[in-house]
């Protein structure tokens, strides 16, 4: 939220208006993402691809099933389409 407010309001206002430190903030936004970020945006890229090559047809299901014979093995919660889209 902090992102998308700083262009109308001065971060140190938002910071204390949702009790969140200057610093924090600052240091959220310079960190890399973590390993499991880094494996969230692989798959999303993934279910993006399986998504588009079923003519945006295959829900969550099917999604899945796919990626279960890729070898690739998550539940149906990280698959959430509406994350993606």
């Amino acid at each position: 939220m902090i992102l998308k407010q700083q262009a109308f309001h001065p971060v140190k206002r938002l910071c204390v208006l949702l009790s969140v430190s200057r610093r924090g903030f600052y240091a959220w936004l310079n960190r890399r993402p973590g390993q499991r970020g880094q494996e969230d945006k692989v798959l999303g890229e993934r279910i993006l691809a399986l998504h588009l090559a079923s003519r945006k047809t295959y829900g969550v299901r099917r999604i899945r099933v796919d990626l279960q014979a890729e070898q690739r093995y998550c539940g149906k919660e990280r698959i959430d389409l509406a994350t993606f889209f």
